[in-house]
């Protein structure tokens, strides 16, 4: 059995572009979840900081992410102009339900 992968998406948004975020990672996620998605946060730290963190089945389901039609929902920081966004793909060693 593979072992659960995060990833996370990070930039820094200035706040009077923070709702273009919002909007946008809200949108994706009123369509359908791709196969192997858990869950999702979009989270930041009071200021400029924003980051996406995902955390999906195994790395097959990263894969079929990148393979298929749509971007991941975590592009959305990039989508937003004057963002450069970081990512960081970690596989989970422990968790906690």
């Amino acid at each position: 059995m593979s072992k659960q992968i995060v990833t996370i998406t990070s930039a820094e948004v200035p706040v009077e572009r923070a709702g273009a975020v919002v909007s946008v990672y809200q949108a994706i996620l009123a369509q359908d979840v791709p196969d192997g998605f858990l869950n999702t946060r979009l989270v930041h730290d009071g200021q400029d900081r924003r980051a996406i963190r995902t955390r999906r089945r195994g790395e097959a389901a990263i894969d079929a992410v990148r393979a298929g039609p749509r971007a991941p929902a975590a592009r959305s920081l990039g989508r937003t102009p004057g963002t450069a966004p970081t990512l960081a793909i970690l596989i989970v060693e422990a968790a906690s339900t």
